[in-house]
C-alpha cells in the first residue's frame, strides 16, 4: 500500500480537530470548510456547541485531501448554498472541467470553429465563444490568448485559441456561452 503524501499531517496535528483548525490545515475560508462539513463531504461530529461546534477526525481530512485532488470539481462550493447563506462575494475559481467535459467541450470547440479559416479576427473568435470582441481583443493584448498582429488587426489562430480555453488561465465560461459553443457544434449541451 503506497503512503499517502498528506500522511505528516496525522503527525502534525491532534486526533480531533476543529473548523479553524481545518481551515488552516487546507487553506480554505470558513464557509468553504462549513460546506464540506454540513454537505457530509468531510464527516464530522455536531457536538451543538456555540464555539468549536465541528469535531473531525484528522484521518477523515488526509482521506478527503486526497479525494479532492482526485476530483477538484466535487468540492467547489455551489454559488446558490453561497448565495442562501448571505456570502456575497462569490470568488473565481480555475474551470477544474473533468476529463469527460474536457473531452466534449474539445470536441465541441473543433467542431464549431471548423468553418473558421485557420488565423480567426478578435470578431470571429467572439461570435463562437459567445464573449464581446473587446473582451477578446483586450485579452489577445495582455498575453492571455496568443494572437498575430498583421497591418494592425489582431488574427488568433484555432489551436491556440482552443488551448486557451481548456488551460486553467482561462477566464471561466458562462454555462450559457457554454450552450452557445454546443449550439455552433450542433451537439448536445452536458451538464
Amino acid at each position: 500500500m503506497t503512503r499517502s503524501k498528506y500522511a505528516y499531517l496525522l503527525a502534525e496535528y491532534p486526533e480531533t480537530i476543529s473548523k479553524e483548525q481545518l481551515c488552516k490545515i487546507i487553506h480554505v475560508r470558513k464557509y468553504t470548510a462549513l460546506y464540506y462539513l454540513e454537505s457530509q463531504l468531510l464527516p464530522c461530529v455536531d457536538t451543538g456547541k456555540a464555539t468549536h461546534r465541528y469535531s473531525i477526525r484528522m484521518s477523515d481530512v488526509v482521506t478527503m485531501l486526497e479525494d479532492r485532488d482526485a476530483n477538484p470539481e466535487k468540492y467547489f462550493v455551489p454559488v446558490a448554498w453561497q448565495k442562501k447563506r448571505g456570502i456575497h462575494r462569490v470568488h473565481n475559481r480555475s474551470v477544474g472541467y473533468s476529463q469527460y467535459m474536457q473531452d466534449k467541450l474539445r470536441i465541441a470547440l473543433d467542431t464549431a470553429l471548423e468553418s473558421y479559416p485557420d488565423l480567426m479576427t478578435a470578431a470571429d473568435t467572439a461570435a463562437v465563444i459567445g464573449w464581446h470582441t473587446k473582451t477578446v481583443q483586450r485579452l489577445c493584448w495582455k498575453g492571455n490568448i496568443k494572437a498575430l498582429v498583421i497591418k494592425n488587426r489582431l488574427f488568433i489562430p484555432k489551436i491556440t485559441l482552443i488551448e486557451y480555453l481548456m488551460s486553467d488561465n482561462c477566464k471561466p465560461i458562462h454555462p450559457e456561452y457554454k450552450k452557445h459553443i454546443f449550439k455552433c457544434a450542433k451537439l448536445p449541451p452536458s451538464e
